[in-house]
């Protein structure tokens, strides 16, 4: 038996240990465990802190000060840890409990139709919870996920969004069945603030003054079809509860007098904006320590970029 079958056994049974305990816990208690859990993670997790420092200096530079922006990097950790354990957390009386902590508003009546819809979010605060709740609410959403390496856990991962009537897709001809989804009056979803080369269908964009690539699959759909884009994230409030961000809808039409290419530049860009404006507004619920900048766009000088960048080659 080799050390990674030992690894993935492990995570795996862990992970079902963290489905029988975790759900047992009042509300208030998985709340203090986060807030343990993630500071536990700022203060020992040296590298992640310097990858969520160094992008914290990137993205707001001088507007906040240093003392801030650890405060915002520690918010960030926690945030994370709560939806970790809130996807257990939520697995039990599923219907119950997200009635009571997860809150619309009425901007959001225009994604409770039936009627196909393009639906984007995040890694702010929980977007898993997300999806769980608007399946729960009647309106599953179909999305691409990347297999995890542990197979046994990926399934159970999977179990757990399909058993709300989420659907997810393999990367491997995604848009194809996306589209077939839409077509038949169904909702998709994207979560777009992570890096896709350029060779795999990424093109960079501006994000906090600085190009990264980000997939264009959104914005060739969007233009393809004519759908808006509704644009939402899951942000705890601190009390316990989530509140789903109000509504932003990106009408395509602006874009559709353009060139494609151009098209799919703008709109592109357009995205990325309103991404980098909803992280402002809300720093500490955003992923601090993914390294978005990992890749020196062309062109451009490699100093410009954090340590831990890469030219594309």
């Amino acid at each position: 038996m080799g050390l990674r079958h030992v690894r993935h056994t492990f995570e795996y049974l862990l992970t079902k240990l963290a489905l029988r305990c975790i759900p047992a816990l009042p509300r208030r208690g998985v709340i203090r465990t986060s807030r343990l859990l993630g500071s536990m993670a700022f203060h020992l997790a040296r590298h992640l802190r310097r990858v969520g420092l160094v992008n914290l200096d990137l993205a707001l530079g001088d507007t906040v000060s240093p003392a801030q922006k650890r405060r915002i990097l520690e918010t960030s950790f926690q945030t994370f840890a709560l939806t970790l354990l809130d996807v257990f957390w939520f697995s039990r009386k599923s219907a119950e409990r997200m009635k009571r902590y997860v809150h619309f508003d009425e901007s959001h009546d225009v994604f409770f139709q039936k009627t196909p819809t393009i639906c984007l979010t995040a890694h702010m605060g929980n977007w898993e919870l997300l999806g769980r709740a608007t399946a729960m609410a009647g309106f599953p959403m179909t999305s691409v996920a990347a297999p995890l390496a542990n197979k046994a856990l990926d399934d159970l991962f999977n179990s757990m969004r399909s058993n709300t009537g989420q659907t997810v897709v393999s990367k491997k001809g995604a848009i194809r069945k996306l589209l077939k989804v839409l077509q038949e009056g169904g909702k998709v979803a994207f979560l777009l603030d992570q890096n896709t080369k350029p060779a795999d269908g990424g093109e960079f964009v501006d994000f906090f003054g600085l190009p990264v690539p980000i997939s264009t699959a959104v914005s060739s759909i969007v233009l393809h079809t004519g759908l808006p884009i509704l644009f939402a994230c899951c942000i705890p409030s601190g009390a316990g509860d989530y509140r789903i961000t109000p509504i932003r809808s990106i009408n395509p039409s602006a874009f559709q007098s353009m060139e494609k290419e151009e098209a799919v530049h703008a709109l592109t860009q357009h995205i990325a904006t309103i991404m980098e404006e909803e992280i402002r507004a809300t720093p500490g619920a955003w992923l601090w320590v993914y390294k978005r900048w990992k890749y020196v766009a062309p062109g451009r000088n490699r100093d410009e970029y954090p340590f831990y960048a890469k030219c594309l080659g």
